[in-house]
């Protein structure tokens, strides 16, 4: 049985990405240095962000978008390269060769409900190299708002939130995989 309160608190974080996103694409219009700029609504964004490849969540509340979220958010062609019509799990070792692991972990996020047995294997694998539960956390965060098959982008308006299930759906997979990974750390480290 699923927790009614992982729908609300997911609405609610997907209430406030989009408030950012907008307040981000909005600030994006009238700045050129958009990577510095901070918004209203207590988003930290500095220039140590630049090139950084993770969303953090703080303490007190705010919220720091990594780059590569924010140019997705902005750049509607780097967005269509970056979410291909299918996933391949033969694209993973790719990615992770190019040091790419929040999409090599998106990937294997979106393959997850068609290949669980490949998928938690592969898992299993990274866990043993160090990939922590986190990191798909950060993977889900920096994708999940601006996949087009969550999120639609019409042209000069906000985006808005076409599909909650699909992303329900995503974040079930990435929290499952991220289980699956912090179990098989503690077992590991209890046989050492």
């Amino acid at each position: 049985m699923k927790n009614p309160f992982i729908n609300r608190y997911t609405i609610c974080i997907l209430l406030a990405m989009f408030s950012i996103g907008r307040t981000f694409t909005q600030t994006a219009s009238l700045h050129d240095d958009f990577a510095k700029t901070e918004s209203a609504n207590q988003v930290a964004v500095d220039s140590a962000m630049t090139g950084s490849s993770e969303t953090v969540f703080g303490d007190d509340g705010t919220v720091q978008i990594s780059a590569e979220t924010i140019r997705l958010l902005k750049d509607a062609t780097y967005r269509a390269a970056k979410y291909p019509s299918e996933y391949q799990l033969a694209n993973v070792p790719s990615l992770l060769q190019k040091g790419d692991l929040p999409l090599a972990l998106w990937t294997l996020i979106n393959l997850y409900p068609s290949k669980e047995k490949e998928v938690r294997t592969i898992t299993f694998m990274l866990a043993d190299r160090g990939i922590q539960g986190s990191d798909y956390l950060n993977a889900f965060y920096t994708y999940a708002f601006t996949d087009p098959e969550i999120v639609l982008f019409p042209v000069g308006q906000a985006p808005f939130l076409q599909n909650p299930k699909r992303l329900e759906e995503k974040l079930e997979s990435c929290k499952t995989l991220a289980v699956y990974t912090e179990k098989y750390r503690k077992i590991k480290s209890e046989e050492k």
